[in-house]
């Protein structure tokens, strides 16, 4: 998955952002035998590629293998992530698994993904009841506290013209 950082309206140089997601896509062929590794995102402004990276014990994984990938004018930079793409996965299934249970609850599910990689999973939800039940939020808390947030409200859908 690539994404671009650069701010909206920010004047970018599309040749140095082919390049740079180039090098996304590069680096995620190198984060498929990482196990700590998220998501690239290109941030075309700054002429680097922002790697996201579960948090983990130095010398975990060669991160060489990513600043290899940098042509000359590009950088790599390494930022820490609350999940890597393995665990955003297993727990967007364990989501959809659970579903049921939340609706017996009284409680709509209307998305979830991660809101930024730094903060872990979110889930947008509406209910009649004010809290979710503990017994809920525990059984997807499995890659830690906090690495999954409620929050209410739903996905607002494109309006017909």
């Amino acid at each position: 998955m690539e994404e671009n950082a650069a701010e909206p309206g920010a004047n970018i140089d599309w040749a140095l952002e082919e390049v740079i997601s180039q090098v996304a896509t590069r680096a995620q062929e190198v984060g498929a035998n990482d196990p700590a590794y998220t998501v690239s995102v290109v941030d075309g402004r700054n002429a680097r590629l922002l790697v996201y990276r579960k948090s983990s014990a130095p010398g975990d994984f060669d991160l060489q293998k990513y600043v290899a990938l940098a042509p000359a004018g590009v950088s790599i930079a390494f930022e820490a992530a609350a999940l890597s793409a393995t665990e955003i996965e297993h727990l967007r299934n364990l989501i959809a698994a659970l579903s049921p249970e939340f609706r017996a609850a009284g409680i709509t599910l209307h998305g979830w993904g991660p809101a930024d990689y730094a903060s872990g999973m979110q889930i947008l939800y509406t209910s009649d009841t004010p809290e979710i039940p503990r017994h809920l939020h525990e059984r997807l808390e499995i890659y830690g506290p906090g690495t999954v947030a409620f929050k209410l409200g739903s996905i607002k859908g494109l309006a017909a013209s």
